[in-house]
């Protein structure tokens, strides 16, 4: 069992090596979106280096695509002042983490069972995160305003 992403010992340094025009922006302050950002990081490191031909090629592709769209989903719905209008993008960072979770099995051959676990297991803590997030937003009233 692998730590929970909160508490991974890298993600300090990660936070600190982020721009500050990220950091400063309000959505910093949102975990969803920070690990979303950490996760995606970690991924762009799983897969560099490795030279396993054309297949794991294409499975790179998909899997860092497919992490960093969580982030990029989360970012978008935050941005949106309708309660509506965020949980249809979370909604699609819910299934950018599931096609995330697929796409590291499916390199399991390549990045090994240990370390692919560990990601499915952190994917899995996010989408945790990220359903609170779903089930406080579809709480409140449909035309309740998120900021002015």
């Amino acid at each position: 069992m692998s730590i929970p992403v909160l508490f991974d010992p890298r993600l300090p340094a990660f936070e600190i090596s982020v721009p500050g025009g990220i950091r400063g922006d309000v959505i910093w302050k949102f975990h969803v979106y920070r690990i979303a950002l950490f996760l995606s990081y970690l991924a762009r490191g799983d897969v560099r280096g490795h030279q396993f031909g054309t297949r794991w090629q294409g499975l790179t592709e998909q899997l860092t695509r497919s992490v960093s769209s969580i982030g990029a989903n989360v970012a978008e719905g935050y941005g949106r002042s309708r309660p509506m209008d965020r949980a249809r993008f979370y909604d699609m960072a819910a299934g950018s983490i599931r096609e995330a979770i697929t796409w590291y099995d499916a390199s399991r051959l390549y990045l090994g069972d240990e370390l692919a676990d560990e990601r499915i297991e952190q994917l899995t803590e996010l989408r945790r995160m990220l359903h609170g997030a779903l089930r406080a937003l579809r709480a409140l009233p449909p035309d309740t305003r998120l900021f002015g």
